[in-house]
């Protein structure tokens, strides 16, 4: 059975919010947050410090249970972590905050998803053979160049040209060639013609 894949539009935007009310851009300046239903436009702020410390504490806790949950998916969803891999993601990211240096705001690779970066290098260059932009002998150097020019913005965000890897990811011909690579079966046009 084929797996189908569905994208919801957006119901609300989400904003961090300083105590004045202020949308600030990142959480390390925040105090809160702010909902906007995009349906109706309304908003509702809310602030970390208008709650009492127990509340605080809850809402931390289920901070802490989410984030872990979203690190072992992404590790196990967009590189075929397994369990050990999968328990690492959530210690290097519990090791991450522990710093308190920056907080690191996965939302611009896509609700969570993470790319792995040498698959998507190894299938740009398989893409680019594809469509005979390089040889076929040049695939492996040009996959080891595109690596190189991964680099991670201020937000610790993993881009390629200032983009997200996603934004690649998503490029006519790559996510077959990236699925490959990350050892996921893909229908080939055969496949599809002896349905």
């Amino acid at each position: 059975m084929a797996t189908t894949t569905r994208t919801r539009e957006a119901k609300a935007s989400h904003d961090w919010i300083d105590a004045s009310g202020t949308v600030v851009d990142a959480i390390e300046q925040a105090t809160g947050t702010r909902y906007t239903s995009k349906e109706s436009g309304n908003s509702v702020d809310l602030q970390v410090a208008s709650l009492p410390a127990q509340s605080q504490l809850w809402l931390a806790c289920f901070g802490m249970r989410t984030l872990a949950t979203n690190e072992a998916s992404a590790a196990r969803n967009g590189q075929g972590a397994g369990p050990a891999e999968q328990l690492a993601a959530i210690t290097d990211r519990h090791a991450l905050l522990s710093r308190g240096e920056v907080f690191v705001d996965r939302s611009r690779e896509g609700g969570g998803f993470r790319v792995n970066a040498d698959a998507l290098s190894r299938a740009l260059a398989d893409v680019q053979v594809k469509t005979k932009k390089i040889a076929k002998d040049a695939r492996d150097a040009k996959a080891a160049e595109i690596f190189a020019k991964i680099a991670t913005d201020d937000q610790g965000v993993a881009t390629l040209a200032g983009k997200p890897l996603k934004f690649w990811l998503d490029a006519p011909g790559v996510r077959d060639a990236y699925n490959v690579h990350m050892g996921k079966d893909v229908a080939s046009l055969d496949d599809l013609g002896a349905l």
